[in-house]
């Protein structure tokens, strides 16, 4: 199974967004990959765009503590 890992915005705390990381089954209802990008110098890269509708990630899901990764991500 392949994932991608997700940041959300899960919540507002003092008027700033909390973000949490999910991993995310790519063959999860409601999730589409879209074609790959024909990029030049990163071909090693399997890039695609990602597109989610309605998709429902159970809370074994969560990566680290629920608000904290946009900070554990710029660290």
């Amino acid at each position: 199974m392949t994932t991608a890992s997700l940041f959300a915005v899960t919540g507002q705390t003092e008027g700033r967004n909390e973000i949490s990381t999910f991993l995310v089954p790519l063959d999860a209802k409601g999730v589409t990959v879209g074609k790959d990008y024909d990029e030049l110098g990163r071909r090693s890269a399997d890039t695609h765009p990602l597109y989610f509708d309605e998709v429902r990630v159970p809370s074994t899901a969560l990566l680290g503590r629920p608000g904290e990764d946009l900070r554990a991500a710029l660290s």
